[in-house]
């Protein structure tokens, strides 16, 4: 039988094995280091080791206690020093741009040329005018922008961070071997679960704050994270919302709502029938969302049946529950709906924005403009044409492995059916914005290619697209007041490029500068 000592000399090793284990984990997914957090890290390894524990050990004359606690203490306060100092330094300056050619956002306004933009300490534009007429304070900060083009920064209506994305050149990478039917699905049962381990959400945590600041980078400012793990992207929020990260705006939807057997069960909340339906949303307020999602309708990636991508999955009874919960709240609802008939009764159902879309009718036209039952009396549309362009090729390969030939065929048609309702709901002047579905589809620092294949797919000019993508999404979103455009109060969120993106909008690829409620980021 074991004794005392040796027992507790083994759960020593474990607890203390696990504990410098964690301090190397976290250090690794770290953006800011503390030096008193390595200084208390280098000195419990010391304490841990034989030579130096021994060492110890004789010092304090053998009093194991002492020893132990003091190594505990230590590493602990390693653990925490690290945990605590892991954010950024963000500082606030007055700004004065001058020089600029600014767009200001809104669908017919001409450039402003050579003009002043003043930013403040809070990140607000206080003024914009010519440089004869506007005085600039001493205590501001100048940036000469050197006649380059001075836009609001890029709004994604439609993001998730948890997906890397692809370029938009690049082929559908097509898999070599597919599992067994029962191991996907055991995976896609148990994937949100796997994903909640407390070592897996750091993993991920880690990796959509990277997204995040590569979206900004890139010139994305407001970002809608509509569908992540678990309430990952409300943390993100948060830490950006603190300062302790640089990022984009983020409107956080947690996750998904979906019905059993769903698109997007497998990491979602799912609920069936009304009643459920209302309990999910309220799980979703408690954990402070900003926005819902709702998938009324099956998704093309986890589809097992031809014609399961558009196949209505909810009611309206239950999508009406979903709306009216959230609604009293004050909160939008946004419906991945890959059908006519889905994007219908999502409309039926008072839905605030429709994801995807398809093909649409007079009828279905007739609710995006005048929605009774939606919050604001209108639904957007974002279309989220950039899943579109990178066709799959149908090889022999595809074609024989069911699975495969599944998603494909699924693809193709949501396909053809999202640029035509596109095409259509632009000709009838429904309120159409910019969502990518990035991540599942584009990178996340590729929003501009969604304004550019705006201008490939309907007669729309760059000038349009730059105020779909900018503005027209911040009203979508229910953010018009705060960004969308360059006008005096609102959030000094804006890029800098080189050339008039409304000859060269491929000028939006590299901006030359992006700055973020006031705060330079490159």
């Amino acid at each position: 039988m074991m004794n005392n000592q040796k027992k507790y000399h083994i759960i020593y090793k474990v607890i203390g094995s696990l504990l410098l284990l964690h301090y190397i984990f976290v250090l690794l997914l770290a953006n800011n280091i503390s030096t008193l957090s390595i200084v208390c890290f280098v000195v419990s390894v010391l304490l841990f080791i034989s030579p130096s524990k021994q060492f110890f050990a004789n010092w304090s004359k053998n009093k194991q206690w002492l020893h132990a606690s003091l190594f505990f203490i230590v590493g602990l306060s390693a653990n925490i020093l690290l945990e605590i100092n892991d954010k950024e330094t963000l500082l606030h300056h007055n700004l004065a741009f001058i020089n600029a050619n600014i767009i200001d956002g809104h669908k017919s306004s001409k450039i402003i040329e050579n003009a002043t933009l003043l930013v403040d300490k809070k990140g607000l534009i206080t003024a914009i005018g010519s440089v004869d007429i506007l005085n600039i304070p001493p205590e501001y900060k100048t940036i000469d922008v050197k006649g380059q083009y001075l836009l609001p920064g890029l709004i994604n209506a439609h993001a998730h961070l948890l997906y890397e994305g692809a370029n938009f050149e690049d082929p559908i990478k097509i898999p070599y071997y597919i599992p067994p039917d029962w191991v996907l699905d055991f995976w896609q049962d148990n994937v949100g679960a796997v994903l909640d381990f407390y070592l897996f959400k750091r993993l991920v945590s880690a990796k959509m704050e990277r997204q995040a600041l590569s979206a900004l980078k890139g010139g994305v400012t407001t970002l809608r994270s509509l569908g992540d793990l678990s309430y990952t992207s409300v943390t993100l929020r948060k830490k950006i919302s603190a300062g302790e990260r640089l990022g984009p705006r983020i409107i956080a939807a947690g996750p998904m709502l979906a019905v059993t057997g769903g698109h997007g069960s497998a990491a979602g909340v799912v609920f069936d029938g009304p009643y459920s339906a209302r309990k999910a949303v309220r799980t979703l307020v408690r954990n402070e969302v900003d926005v819902i999602k709702i998938s009324n309708t099956g998704g093309i990636l986890d589809s097992k049946r031809l014609g399961e991508a558009g196949q209505v999955q909810m009611t309206i009874e239950e999508i009406e529950a979903v709306t009216d919960e959230a609604h009293r709240k004050g909160i939008l609802v946004a419906a991945h709906a890959e059908s006519t008939q889905g994007v219908k009764e999502a409309l039926l159902g008072g839905v605030d924005s429709i994801e995807h879309g398809s093909k649409m009718t007079d009828e279905i036209i007739a609710l995006f403009k005048n929605n009774p039952k939606s919050l604001r009396g209108y639904t957007s549309y974002h279309p989220t044409l950039s899943i579109t362009p990178r066709e799959w090729l149908y090889t022999d390969r595809i074609k024989n492995t069911p699975r495969l030939n599944i998603i494909y065929q699924n693809n193709e048609q949501v396909r053809a059916d999202i640029i035509s309702g596109f095409k259509y709901s632009v000709e009838q002047g429904v309120h159409v914005a910019v969502g990518t579905d990035s991540g599942a589809g584009l990178k996340n620092n590729l929003v501009w290619r969604e304004l550019f294949l705006f201008t490939q797919h309907a007669n729309i000019s760059n000038q349009e697209a730059i105020h779909m993508g900018t503005l027209a999404t911040a009203q979508s979103i229910g953010l018009a007041n705060e960004t969308g455009s360059i006008e005096v109060g609102k959030s000094a969120d804006f890029m800098i490029v080189k050339a008039n993106p409304y000859i060269e909008l491929s000028s939006l690829a590299k901006p030359s500068m992006v700055v973020m409620n006031g705060i330079i980021v490159n």
